[in-house]
């Protein structure tokens, strides 16, 4: 189980949690925010995010990681808008503390 402030993550059952409640979350979103959790407060590259949750054979735009962020805060942030778990570092990538 990975922890991140309220934020918890069971990669054994693949289920996440904020407090005790339930997060629904798509396999890529589930697999982005593990990654993020595993490498809880280094910054991430989305370069580094696409080779560890898309594969390095992913053909798509690195864009892509901006798209499920989105939807990844949605989901896990009070508010989306002004984030506080998951943190964006211009000009460096993504940052879960």
């Amino acid at each position: 189980i990975l922890r991140a402030g309220d934020v918890q993550v069971d990669l054994t059952s693949r289920r996440a949690f904020i407090d005790e409640r339930e997060i629904k979350l798509s396999h890529k979103e589930f697999e982005l925010l593990a990654t993020l959790m595993r490498n809880k407060g280094a910054v991430l590259s989305r370069e580094f995010l696409i080779s560890q949750v898309w594969g390095f054979d992913f053909d798509g735009d690195v864009r892509t990681v901006d798209v499920h962020v989105r939807w990844l805060r949605e989901k896990i942030e009070k508010d989306p808008s002004r984030p506080d778990r998951l943190q964006t570092v211009r000009g460096a990538g993504y940052r879960i503390d």
